[in-house]
């Protein structure tokens, strides 16, 4: 089951919407693709700061 649909049957509400982000599954190891970490950090700090002005109200 996926992390948004976990989330909604947990009754949890989303504060950013999903984002996927692609990855090189090689032999020995999985890495993100080029490009992906800085869409990830962004990413992640957009659901930071959505959490930050939830959390105050």
């Amino acid at each position: 089951m996926g992390a948004r649909k976990l989330l909604l049957k947990r009754r949890g509400v989303p504060l950013v919407p999903p984002e996927s982000f692609f990855v090189d599954a090689g032999k020995n190891a999985t890495v993100l693709c080029d490009g992906e970490q800085e869409r990830a950090e962004a990413w992640g700090a957009t659901l930071a700061t959505r959490l930050m002005q939830t959390a105050a109200g």
